[in-house]
């Protein structure tokens, strides 16, 4: 917030690449977890939690 430039165009480019890959993990341990375990797979998948 207090830079500017280079430094500044540089750090953005990070945050939004770094942004990218947190959400890809998110999705990446959502779409995983359910299939660990039959348990968890019936609590997500079940009618009402659906």
């Amino acid at each position: 917030m207090k830079t500017e430039g280079r430094l500044r165009d540089q750090a953005q480019r990070f945050a939004w690449g770094f942004g990218a890959l947190t959400l890809a993990a998110i999705g990446s341990v959502s779409i995983w977890t359910p299939f660990l375990d039959p348990a968890y797979l019936a609590r997500w998948f079940d009618w009402p939690n659906l």
